[in-house]
């Protein structure tokens, strides 16, 4: 019954089956020329499109790889360079610390030593001192032995009095 319905609904239309066949029939003749005209080169356009896509795809992998292992192992090289730094300045730390308890160490003798030496040298000009006045009493006992025992020997005039005080200073000037 539903095929009557449909036939009178063709006839109403005023459509023939054989029209309808006949496009029918040439939508299938198109579809299949067309099908083997333009499937074959669209389809291997779009499988040589997705080979290129897969294969960009696969190369900015590559190359994104490559980048991540550069930047892992420029972060290890600058890891390791900043922990040479460091340790060079935590040396030169040491360094620096050792350097000036030795340069106290040298000052501190240094210092030491000039007071030593200081010592010693007043030491010496005390006792060159006392040797000079030792030897200035002893130069001065003679002398007055000396006028002493030329008085004695002899009768002195005031003329000769003189004459005995220049000689004396003449001989405290020569020795």
């Amino acid at each position: 019954m539903n095929f009557l319905i449909g036939a009178n609904i063709l006839e109403t239309l005023n459509i023939d089956w054989t029209n309808i066949l006949v496009y029918l029939a040439a939508f299938v003749v198109l579809f299949v020329g067309l099908t083997f005209l333009l499937y074959k080169p669209v389809k291997k356009f779009m499988d040589k499109r997705r080979q290129d896509i897969a294969e960009e795809i696969a190369q900015a992998e590559k190359i994104r790889d490559e980048a991540e292992a550069k930047v892992k192992e420029e972060q290890e090289k600058a890891a390791l360079l900043t922990e040479e730094v460091k340790s060079r300045v935590a040396e030169l730390e040491e360094e620096k610390i050792v350097a000036q308890s030795e340069r106290e160490a040298l000052l501190a003798q240094a210092r030491s030593d000039a007071e030593k030496i200081k010592a010693d040298a007043q030491r010496e000009a005390n006792e060159e001192r006392q040797k000079a006045v030792q030897n200035a009493k002893n130069d001065v006992a003679d002398l007055a032995v000396n006028v002493a025992k030329a008085i004695l020997e002899r009768e002195i005039t005031a003329k000769d009095d003189e004459k005995l005080i220049d000689e004396c200073i003449k001989d405290m000037k020569n020795d």
